[in-house]
């Protein structure tokens, strides 16, 4: 079996040659929409600037969108909560790791395996009655600004997102030492 470049050498690629413009006729007898495509693009130069316009328009409009852009996607759920590093009980607007998922559009699995990776720094707080861990609304407001910055050129968050994962530790870590600080962080 011809692959495509022998295909087109024996289809006649010197009609391709420089210089030679079909007929509108010869390009309607063409029957594939393909080969017709790729022969117009290779020797009419209107369709050529045509084609490559609308791809640069494409590639250039900012295809990639974060639903993240106005923050996170749910509000959490005021607990009574013990922090690492601080003696006293706070109530704070908190997320579970599933609740966390949802805030951020993505499956408890995937936070669970952000956080075994290293891209989501470990939860420091702990719901007082369960033990459960949680993550305060000042850290997901940050996290989610960062994806969000992210996914305006990339939808995929991998480990190998160094500059991200700096970022979302950096901002986490901020938000912790206010926490820890003794500041409530709380909005209301």
């Amino acid at each position: 079996m011809a692959t495509r470049k022998q295909q087109s050498t024996q289809t006649g690629s010197s009609k391709t040659s420089s210089g030679y413009r079909p007929t509108r006729s010869e390009v309607k007898e063409i029957t594939d929409h393909n080969e017709r495509r790729r022969l117009l693009y290779a020797t009419d130069p209107a369709y050529r600037a045509r084609v490559l316009k609308r791809s640069r328009a494409h590639y250039n409009k900012g295809q990639f969108t974060s639903k993240l852009e106005d923050g996170v996607l749910r509000s959490g759920v005021k607990r009574e909560v013990e922090i690492e590093g601080r003696p006293d009980l706070i109530v704070l607007e908190c997320y579970t790791v599933r609740e966390t998922g949802e805030a951020l559009g993505r499956v408890r699995l995937t936070i669970k395996a952000w956080m075994d990776s290293g891209i989501l720094p470990p939860p420091i707080i702990k719901e007082a009655h369960t033990g459960y861990v949680q993550y305060c609304r000042q850290e997901l407001d940050v996290v989610a600004e960062a994806i969000a910055r992210h996914e305006t050129h990339s939808q995929y968050i991998s480990s190998a997102n160094h500059e991200l994962i700096d970022t979302i530790w950096f901002c986490v870590e901020e938000v912790r030492k206010e926490l820890i600080g003794g500041e409530s962080c709380d909005d209301n």
